[in-house]
């Protein structure tokens, strides 16, 4: 099976902490979710998650399965 090639794939990363890095990804996976498309959203920090609380979903267990 091939990749679709006219999916858009977006990274947000920051280099320091509280730059808005989840904020920001949160509003684009918003924005092409408003528009009808489809949207996944991971929040990659198994340190310090922050993406659950933000959109109200449970975050147990917390962080990636390492």
């Amino acid at each position: 099976m091939g990749r679709d090639v006219t999916t858009p794939t977006v990274v947000v990363v920051g280099t320091e902490r509280g730059i808005g890095t989840t904020l920001v990804s949160a509003m684009v996976a918003r924005r092409f979710a408003d528009t009808g498309a489809r949207a996944l959203l991971v929040d990659a920090d198994p340190r310090q998650p922050a993406l659950g609380p933000m959109i109200a979903i449970d975050t147990d267990p917390v962080g990636l399965d390492p």
